[in-house]
């Protein structure tokens, strides 16, 4: 149990180990940890490992285990190495999920596909709620609520911003 307790400890303050987050809603308690690899790292077999072991060493942790929590782990990078992409071929739904069971999903990503996910339930978002946010947009309530980042950007820097 103690070796259990040091490793957790140890994981959730890895410098490349993002912080987690425990949401409580009507279903339940929902945790979510999100491991970032440096762009030029691959995620390959010992960061699957990895992220499984960080996984089932929060999951049997005695802080958490007897809480009602189901548990997001994510690891995102550049890319997959051949064995990830072999190791991802596993899952049929093509969701990029690794690991679903005992109240614990890890999902795999690359930065491309995350954002392509993301683009993708804005569009939704956006078409349900009728609104046309635009760069300009964008841009000034940029400028309005942090005018210290947004020094020396014109009009024309905007259509860049999608």
């Amino acid at each position: 149990m103690a070796k259990t307790r040091l490793k957790v400890r140890r994981l959730l303050t890895a410098d490349n180990f993002a912080a987690g987050i425990i949401h409580i809603n009507q279903v339940g308690r929902h945790g979510r940890k999100v491991e970032l690899k440096a762009p030029r790292v691959k995620i390959g077999q010992d960061a699957l490992g990895q992220i499984k072991s960080y996984a089932f060493a929060v999951a049997d942790d005695e802080h958490f285990n007897t809480l009602d929590t189901k548990w997001h782990f994510w690891i995102l990078s550049n890319e997959l190495d051949s064995f990830a992409k072999k190791e991802m071929a596993a899952d049929k739904q093509g969701q990029g999920i690794l690991y679903n069971a005992d109240g614990i999903t890890i999902w795999v990503k690359t930065w491309a596909e995350l954002i392509n996910e993301c683009k993708h339930r804005l569009e939704f978002i956006r078409q349900q709620l009728d609104i046309n946010v635009d760069g300009v947009d964008g841009l000034e309530f940029q400028r309005k609520n942090y005018p210290d980042y947004t020094r020396g950007l014109s009009k024309d820097s905007s259509n860049n911003v999608a």
